[in-house]
């Protein structure tokens, strides 16, 4: 959670860093608070961040919403 932060999001990692991301929270079993709350810090993230790692971070935020409904 705490590597979750607009300086990431412009290095050259930041792929690799979301598809590592991505896998770690395609669990069904993680509570929804915890998806909230990442969904949420990612939020802050495209605001804060270029226009570019901005839709990578709504990309990751419209996929958890979808894969964790509640």
């Amino acid at each position: 959670y705490d590597l979750v932060r607009p300086s990431l999001f412009h290095t050259g990692n930041r792929e690799s860093f979301c598809t590592l991301l991505d896998a770690c929270l395609k669990s069904s079993h993680l509570p929804a608070y915890l998806i909230a709350s990442f969904c949420k810090k990612l939020a802050r993230v495209a605001l804060l961040s270029t226009p570019s790692s901005g839709l990578f971070a709504l990309a990751m935020i419209y996929n958890l919403l979808r894969r964790h409904p509640n």
